[in-house]
């Protein structure tokens, strides 16, 4: 299952990077839920997690052009939230 999540969020971000900005939507409803939960296993406040989620989607739609390995997506993705 994983090959085939990364193969999805490959497409996605490729789809993305070629100019089909409405990618971003079918990646952050594939993992903006995710991301709440890790960041809230992280920071144990709900709220805080939302937000830092929030946050880490706005560097990603603003970084998501320079992934030059889009199989990994979600592992790029989730270490933004760490900054």
């Amino acid at each position: 299952m994983k090959n085939s999540e990364n193969t999805i969020d490959a497409d996605l971000v490729i789809e993305y990077q070629s100019g089909n900005k409405k990618a971003i939507t079918t990646l952050v409803k594939r993992w903006h839920i995710e991301f709440c939960k890790f960041a809230l296993w992280y920071v144990k406040d709900a709220d805080v997690a939302k937000d830092i989620a929030q946050e880490s989607w706005f560097v990603i739609l603003n970084k998501l052009d320079t992934l030059q390995e889009p199989k990994k997506f979600k592992s790029w993705a989730i270490s933004i939230g760490h900054l």
